[in-house]
């Protein structure tokens, strides 16, 4: 097939013009997202489109910012799975879309492919502020929409600020200058601005929780100032919620006209600082703990609102970031007055977060190591549970023996000793609680036990609310054993000796409800103002004893090694010490 030389200049031309064409197209591509191809390219390398846990009609990473070459304009930025092949919609709003209500409402700018790029430009908006979400487009349609902060829509809004001609810049002689706004004294917001060189004015202080550059804006702020010094500044003490926070001054004279010109960075400010009160929109102090039943306790402090709700997230994974938040399992919700959620996940390693829903239906996604979410997972294996026990008496003591299996600790056990049988839960209650064990080291002296027929239960401390616990004889509860003509004084023979103390009632109503810290501050007072070195012994013992619950080992070792601990509690102190030792190597 022959081709003229005409058709061949045809051809030519054509190839040329699209090549110029798309070289075009790219150029303003470039322009308008200040990247290069091969910045596109590591950008495309570093997105994580093999994340499998979310569904696949979900986007990732969504970011929006402020073009800067072009006035009004937003470059959305996104990843998507690469199993998904339907539409999304990128919609924006001027409310943040945490809820379906608001993402739905929100005004749609453009339908793409998931296979498209994952990038847009949104430009000639008007001054204001704008949040984005993408959503797929079936399940927009079905309005069955996922949201996830941060992940698919976002969270910190986008602000276009009115154009000030550099001419509108020049001072006015009614309107202050200069407004600027830091924090100082961790909650505290020290506002400075350039006043007018005259007297006879009074300026305001508007503070809010958005941009203040409207008059309408004003009249819903806080005023929360005048001042008619001439002062020039003013150290807001009042903020007790944390938050992001903005400010405005105007110009009043004697005759009450205010005026309210409003110019961002001279009489309002066009950015927010962020105080933090307290953290009290973030719970602290969380800490997850395998009970007998298998279950896992998560515990916190909460926060200071009187209403809203907590979120409990699982993974198995650290809840690091609202990404990982997104990909958890919401496995409970719990009133604002509640402190701990049980769960029951199963054999595995988990990790735990706690977020607060705040009173407007908005969710606080701050994540602090620690704070509030597990650093460490709880561990849960095969149930640790008792499979034998028994107790004989030697020279005046009793040595309770025991075996187990299972490989995860259902929380802290307590060995009790009773007068007579025990055959059912309720009649533990009868027995005297003679030392809390660690049941992995299969063995107990009770250096000082009363004379008589005694019986010994090894149970574990939730063994009242434990639906799976039963009373057991040989298993977890032994047979009876005789003590008589010991070698040390019974307990009543000794409390008669030393003296009723006040030690045992503490105990009974602080140490073994765990209240270690309250226990720590009664025993204290006991030891310092007793002068029965029994009394002293015993208090300090489980001083030592509060300390190791509460993690403090160093703490706890300096008083389970005192010496008259060591007279009265050789066993005890022997034992515990060495607990305490091993901890801390």
């Amino acid at each position: 097939m022959r081709i003229s030389k005409r058709c061949i200049s045809l051809l030519l031309a054509g190839a040329i013009g699209a090549f110029c064409m798309i070289s075009d197209q790219l150029a303003f591509s470039q322009f308008l997202t200040g990247e290069t191809p091969r910045e596109k390219d590591e950008k495309k390398a570093e997105d994580p489109r093999t994340d499998k846990e979310l569904p696949h009609d979900i986007v990732r990473n969504i970011k929006a910012v402020k073009v800067s070459n072009i006035r009004g304009a937003v470059q959305v930025t996104w990843s998507v799975h690469p199993g998904f092949d339907g539409e999304f919609i990128i919609g924006r709003t001027s409310e943040i879309p945490y809820n379906s209500d608001r993402a739905l409402r929100a005004q749609s700018i453009k339908v793409v492919p998931a296979v498209a790029e994952s990038s847009i430009i949104d430009h000639g908006l008007p001054p204001g502020e704008y949040y984005y979400v993408i959503l797929s487009r079936e399940k927009v349609k079905d309005r069955d929409v996922e949201l996830y902060p941060d992940v698919n829509y976002t969270s910190v809004p986008v602000v276009i600020e009115k154009e000030i001609p550099s001419a509108a810049y020049k001072v006015a002689p009614e309107q202050v200058t200069l407004i600027h706004a830091m924090v100082i004294n961790k909650t505290q917001v020290l506002l400075t601005w350039k006043g007018l060189e005259r007297s006879g004015i009074i300026y305001t202080i508007y503070r809010g929780n958005t941009l203040l550059n409207t008059p309408e804006k004003l009249k819903k702020a806080d005023t929360i100032a005048s001042i008619s010094d001439g002062s020039e500044s003013f150290l807001d003490k009042s903020i007790n919620r944390s938050g992001n926070y903005f400010y405005a001054v105007t110009v009043k004279d004697l005759s009450g006209n205010e005026d309210v010109q409003l110019i961002p960075d001279q009489s309002y400010t066009a950015s927010g600082v962020f105080v933090a009160v307290g953290q009290q929109d973030v719970v602290t102090g969380i800490a997850g703990k395998v009970t007998y039943d298998g279950f896992v306790r998560i515990s916190w402090k909460g926060v200071s609102f009187t209403s809203g709700t907590y979120l409990i997230y699982r993974n198995t994974r650290p809840i690091t970031n609202a990404q990982r938040v997104a990909l958890s399992k919401l496995v409970g919700t719990v009133g604002i007055e509640s402190t701990e959620y049980s769960d029951n996940p199963g054999k595995g390693k988990y990790y735990y977060a706690v977020l607060v829903r705040m009173p407007d239906g908005s969710t606080d996604t701050t994540l602090i190591e620690g704070s509030n979410y597990l650093q460490k997972p709880v561990r849960i294996g095969r149930m640790l549970r008792l499979s034998w026990i028994a107790a004989r008496a030697r020279q005046g003591r009793v040595q309770v023996q025991w075996k187990y299996r299972g490989e995860t600790p259902g929380g802290t056990y307590r060995l009790l000793r009773a007068t007579r049988p025990v055959n059912t839960v309720e009649e533990l209650d009868s027995g005297a609680v003679v030392s809390t064990v660690d049941i992995r080291k299969k063995k107990f002296i009770d250096a000082k036990p009363p004379a008589g027929t005694l019986y010994y239960a090894l149970v574990p401390e939730e063994y009242k609310t434990a639906s799976t616990f039963r009373v057991r004889s040989g298993i977890n509860v032994t047979g009876p054993v005789q003590i008589t003509g010991t070698k040390v004084a019974p307990e009543k023979d000794r409390i008669e000796e030393y003296g009723a103390t006040d030690v045992d009632t503490v105990l009974r109503g602080a140490f073994f409800p765990g209240r270690y810290r309250e226990t720590i501050k009664k025993l204290e007072n006991i030891a310092r103002q007793s002068d029965n070195e029994y009394e002293i012994a015993k208090a300090r013992l489980f001083i030592g004893r509060s300390w190791l619950e509460l993690r403090s080992y160093k703490k706890a070792l300096r008083y389970l090694l005192q010496p008259e601990v060591k007279k009265f509690f050789p066993d005890e102190s022997r034992f515990w010490s060495e607990y305490a030792l091993s901890r801390v190597r």
